[in-house]
This record gives structure tokens, sequence and C-alpha cells, in this order.
């Protein structure tokens, strides 16, 4: 049936749209949250370095196991208070005079970068108004810290974070392919499981189709009988208006019946096999009126 098939479809086209307004909600909070912590984590560090006077200590959090806000700070179980931290971490610092001279340059924890290439890199990143950021170079991502002393003199921190980036949208990249094979089995699992959830109502509709059809036909029978007495009683007494008015009747009736079983199948029609047709209000209430002509 055709009210069956748009009513199952419907129904698993709704539950799709809800399921992947969840699971977009939850796998963008995710990954909102793990972009956070990531850019969290490499301000921590650059803050590190700049702390220590443009270089990166040995441990970070050595005695903070606290958080700040609701990002969690690297307590002591975390990677950046490992030994092995400080020699993995990829940076460069410059410091600065108060007229932007250059005084010092630390490049020996990092390979990309000679001296004039940190002097040039530094110098796009002094121009941003941000005082920490993100730069990219040759598919290579870099954070980079300004920090500027009360003597005017000025800290540049730069530090390689593409890892970070890269354990991100690797991250990012199964989510979403995870997300789309949850919502696909759901769709799969939903319309297998679709046809026992519009059971009752299926069920409920073809009962009332078998009464409207039964229905109709068992009061066909008693109408049929009711025209031939009308047609024999003119048959013997002539025509009057009462039995004209009792073989109206039986028409009206008749065409009700004809209706409801058409109603009955309306729905396994489509819009373009039903006829719709303009309603002369006038005359239906005329030929209501004239039914009680008789009384």
């Amino acid at each position: 049936m055709n009210l069956i098939k748009r009513l199952r479809r419907q129904f698993i086209l709704l539950a799709t749209v809800a399921v992947l307004i969840i699971v977009i909600g939850a796998l963008g909070l995710i990954n909102t949250l793990g972009y956070a912590a990531m850019r969290s984590h490499v301000i921590d560090t650059m803050t590190a370095i700049t702390q220590n006077g443009g270089t990166l200590p040995s441990r970070i959090h050595e005695n903070d196991t606290t958080s700040a806000g609701w990002l969690p700070i690297p307590g002591a179980n975390s990677p950046a208070d490992t030994p092995e931290f400080a020699y993995q971490t990829r940076y460069f610092s410059i410091h600065l005079d108060s007229e932007n001279r250059m005084t010092s340059v630390n490049v020996k924890n990092i390979v990309a970068f000679s001296e004039d290439q940190a002097i040039a890199f530094s110098k796009t990143a002094l121009q941003s108004p941000s005082a920490t950021g993100f730069m990219q170079k040759n598919k290579a991502r870099y954070g980079f810290m300004k920090t500027e002393y009360p003597d005017g003199s000025k800290l540049i921190v730069v530090m390689d974070c593409t890892r970070d980036f890269a354990d991100f949208h690797t991250f990012l990249s199964y989510s979403i392919w995870f997300g789309f094979f949850c919502i696909l089995l759901y769709v799969a699992i939903f319309a297998f499981l679709s046809n026992k959830a519009i059971a009752p109502f299926v069920h409920n509709l073809e009962a009332q189709k078998r009464f409207i059809t039964n229905a109709s036909h068992e009061l066909k029978t008693p109408l049929a009988i009711i025209s031939v007495n009308a047609e024999a009683i003119e048959m013997v007494n002539g025509k009057n208006d009462w039995t004209e008015g009792i073989l109206k009747q039986v028409r009206h009736l008749s065409n009700l019946i004809n209706h409801l079983i058409l109603l009955s199948k309306a729905s396994e029609m489509s819009r373009l096999q039903l006829k719709i047709e303009p309603l002369d209000v006038k005359k239906l209430l005329s030929a209501a009126a004239s039914e009680f002509d008789l009384l």
C-alpha cells in the first residue's frame, strides 16, 4: 500500500534526521574539546618556555596538578613531564630589545630553521595582533607566543606543533568516518525493524478497511431489497411522491456506500489518480433540503 510505504519512509527519514543531529552534535563537541585541549597543551608548553627565558625546562608542571577553568592542565602523569619531552619538543626563541633589534637567537632545539630563517619567521609573528597564534610553513604548523617585558624588550617563542595538529586531524577523520558508518548502520537496522514498529498501525488500518468493505456489502443487500419493493409498489399502485422519495434515498445511500469503498481505497491511489473537483455548496444544500419536502 502506498500509504504504508510513505509512512515507513517518513518514519525512517525522521529517525535518521534525529540520529544525524545527535551524532553530529556529539562528534562536534568531542572534536571541539579535543582541539581546545590540543591548543591548551601547545600554549602551556610555549608558556613554560617563555617563563624559563626561552628554553624548555625539564619538567613543566612539577608541582601543579590543578585545573584551570574547565580544561585540565597536564599533571604528573602528562607526557610533558617525562624526561624525554624536552628533547622531543622542537622550538626556537628570539630576544628583542625595546626597539625590536635582535639581541639573541636560540635555534639549538630545531633543525627546520637557521638563524636567518628564524628571524624572518619571527617578524611575521611580530606583526600579528595576537599574542599567541598558529602559522604554517612548508606544510608544517607552528605556534608562536609573544611576550613583552616592562623594559620594552620582547621574547618570541615559536614551537613546532605539526604532530599535535596531525594527531587532531587523524582523530577528526576517524571520528567522521565512525559517525558516518554509525548513521548507515542505524538506518539499516531501523529500516529492518521499521516494519515491526508500524505493524500495529498497519493492522488497525487493514481492520478498518475490511470493516468498511464488509459493512458496505452488507448494506447493499437491504438497500437492493428496499429498491425492488419500492419499484414493485410503483408497478401496482403507480408512481407517487412516497415511492420516488424512497428510491431517491436508496440511490443516495448507494452513493454513500460507494464513496466509503472509494475512501478506503484512496490510500492505495497516488495523487495523480485522485480527481479533485470544485464543490458547489449551494447545490449541495439545496439537495439536502429537498430530502425533507415530503415530511
